[in-house]
């Protein structure tokens, strides 16, 4: 920061603010400067952690303990989960337009309430088709 600052000040009398520029001496002690000197590192288990923090620690010491291995994606795993769950979508909002489009022409409550089961069968079947293929991509 430099030794020239902008000040915001307001005119009680006016109303309205205006900005003023304010010359501080070269050596004047801004909270920038202040900031600059401080040091900036430290050991990370001088940081308090968070919840979450010692969750995780304690997740994975009980994974170590069961012999659990962490499983590192590839990026064309990746590339295939992400498809995966493009795909699904695509077809969760088509089953939605369909949904939508079949029952704007139905008045019976029992007819309605079939339709809403089917839905309800299609996006589970959906979902454990996507499960399926996640799965099968992690598992390779």
């Amino acid at each position: 920061m430099t030794a020239t600052q902008r000040v915001l000040s307001v005119s009680a009398a006016s109303a309205f603010l205006r900005f003023e520029t304010v010359k501080f001496p070269a050596n004047h002690a801004s909270r920038a400067n202040m900031e600059a000197d401080r040091p900036v590192e430290r050991a990370m288990s001088d940081a308090p952690k968070s919840a979450f923090e010692l969750a995780m620690e304690k997740l994975k010491k009980k994974d170590a303990e069961a012999g659990v291995e962490a499983q590192v994606l590839t990026d064309s795993q990746r590339a295939e989960i992400a498809e995966a769950k493009s795909v699904y979508d695509a077809r969760v909002a088509e089953r939605h337009i369909m949904h939508r489009s079949s029952t704007a022409k139905v008045f019976d409550p029992a007819e309605l309430q079939e339709r809403e089961t089917e839905l309800r069968r299609d996006l589970e079947r959906f979902a454990s088709d996507r499960d399926a293929k996640i799965k099968k991509i992690r598992s390779v």
